[in-house]
């Protein structure tokens, strides 16, 4: 392959320690290392406190992207009382969206949406608070909510429900000369 590493790189080398705890995990040895492309990754075997052994990436455990061998988030979850039990309903769905439109630049309806300055209100990044507002302001599931102010954001103020039939009504390109 190439040489071996120089003394510079040799120094900078991290230390795979047997008994070194990340999160719910402790370290039993370095595995076999895999290949990304031309990307070589360090593997590293452990054991987690629920007593499976998962082999996983070294710079997954030093940063904490892998705490466990999965079981804690269930465990944590639980002992937080995070889960509110609406995640596969309309609603829970209709405020993903919404956040996904504003913040996330993956998302094909982001060039509508956050790309032009539109933003959810810092009190709806809480499903709970955004639930509560939805449920008291006549929120059933053949309705879609709606920006009063099209060139407004998401917050309480400016939303509503309506059906479907009035949302294409109150698009930007058809509110007077105002255009972002």
């Amino acid at each position: 392959m190439g040489r071996p590493p120089g003394p510079q790189l040799e120094k900078q080398r991290i230390k795979v320690m047997p008994g070194q705890r990340y999160g719910f995990l402790t370290v039993i040895c370095e595995a076999d290392a895999i290949h990304l492309g031309k990307r070589r990754c360090r593997m590293v075997k452990c054991r987690c406190d629920c007593g499976q052994i998962v082999t996983t990436r070294l710079e997954y455990l030093r940063s904490g992207h892998t705490k466990s061998c999965g079981c804690a988030r269930h465990t944590i979850s639980a002992k937080a009382g995070v889960t509110h039990g609406k995640t596969k309903t309309r609603l829970y769905g209709v405020w993903a969206g919404m956040l996904n439109r504003c913040r996330n630049k993956n998302v094909k309806s982001y060039k509508h949406y956050g790309a032009k300055g539109v933003k959810v209100c810092r009190e709806w990044y809480d499903f709970e608070n955004f639930y509560n507002w939805a449920t008291q302001n006549g929120y059933r599931d053949n309705l879609t909510i709606d920006r009063i102010d099209p060139f407004g954001n998401y917050e309480p103020n400016n939303c509503r429900w309506i059906p479907k039939s009035e949302q294409s009504r109150n698009r930007r390109d058809r509110v007077g000369v105002r255009h972002a």
